[in-house]
């Protein structure tokens, strides 16, 4: 069985190139007593084990403990926040933080400078080294499936908000719906493939038309449905978002709905109460389409109220911003109502 590490995106780096080359050593050693661990010990409590007491004996200053939860927690000096590997096969393990910053969950050591790229992705270089980086290392080895979800989620990125030429666009949201989904053939169970293929799709059937899309509609629906099913909490409830945006989007004389819409967007909700995002789709549907800005206004101050998002969660904080302004907006509106004319 193939080992897995969860390193979490909210990793940085900010060490001495001297210091740089003596982490990347210390973390080569660290995989390999990983690898020679668990091959001969299995994925284990006793191989977590084993692979604490070896880290510990590393010359370099790196340190493990094991967790309760059974994750191997380890910190290299220099770095501020630890990294941590799940290694035994157990149902222990809890539920990724799946904002899409945070959606790059599994991860092995190679994706490491492109993890990291895309974490700073507010900078265009940064998100364009991370697309470079993730398309590299698919090209190398197109049956990981870790490298397909990515590149769908960095094609996304790049697409959507750095490339304004449609044809240019296009080619990007295809190359990222097919690493997607060819990750989800080689793993049926892999939520990230089927959720940033399906985004893809969608934002190709975005740039072609809607009737041009109609009949990939369905495949877009089976796969969102997937992502419910493995994990609906992935993307903070972005399965059931975009399962919204569908039916708000879809005429009804092809099947849309917006009834439909509000109930994907209240389950979002539901299960992540702390993604603006989620509010944000379900006023725009609220005042745009059902025409009852009360409610709209109601469900835009629940969406300020969530706790701030950390600062490279780039969508989220945008989200909040859009529902200030739409609050602003409203308000001085109001106000001009109520002023007596002159």
């Amino acid at each position: 069985m193939r080992m897995v590490f969860f390193i979490p995106l909210l990793f940085a780096i900010s060490i001495s190139a001297g210091a740089t080359s003596v982490v990347e050593s210390t973390h080569k050693k660290i995989d390999g007593i990983v690898r020679r661990v668990t091959k001969r010990m299995g994925r284990t409590p006793a191989a977590s084990a084993e692979v604490v007491r070896r880290i510990n004996k590393l010359r370099g200053g790196a340190r493990a403990q094991l967790k309760p939860d059974g994750a191997v927690e380890i910190r290299l000096p220099g770095i501020a926040r630890p990294e941590i590997i799940f290694l035994e096969k157990t149902t222990r393990r809890p539920q990724s933080d799946t904002s899409i910053n945070e959606s790059i969950g599994p991860t092995e050591l190679r994706f490491r400078s492109g993890d990291v790229a895309f974490r700073a992705r507010a900078a265009e270089g940064e998100a364009r080294e991370a697309l470079r980086v993730y398309r590299e290392l698919y090209l190398q080895n197109p049956s990981d499936v870790a490298g397909t979800w990515r590149l769908a989620m960095a094609a996304y990125y790049v697409g959507f908000r750095l490339t304004p030429d449609e044809d240019l666009r296009k080619d990007i949201y295809a190359e990222g719906r097919d690493a997607g989904f060819a990750g989800a053939k080689l793993d049926t169970r892999c939520a990230a493939c089927h959720f940033w293929g399906a985004l893809d799709l969608a934002l190709y059937g975005n740039t072609v038309g809607i009737f041009k899309m109609f009949f990939a509609l369905g495949d877009l629906r089976d796969h969102l449905n997937e992502v419910v099913k493995i994990d609906p909490h992935y993307g903070y409830g972005g399965a059931y978002r975009m399962l919204g945006m569908i039916e708000q989007k879809l005429p009804g004389i092809l099947g849309g709905s917006n009834d439909r819409a509000r109930e994907y967007f209240d389950k979002a909700i539901e299960i992540s109460p702390d993604e603006p995002l989620n509010y944000l789709f379900l006023v725009r549907l609220q005042r745009d389409d059902l025409d009852d800005l009360t409610s709209a206004l109601l469900t835009a101050r629940r969406g300020v109220a969530v706790p701030t998002p950390a600062t490279d969660r780039i969508e989220a904080l945008e989200a909040i911003s859009d529902l200030k302004v739409f609050l602003e907006q409203e308000a001085a509106r109001s106000i001009a109502r109520d002023s007596p004319k002159k």
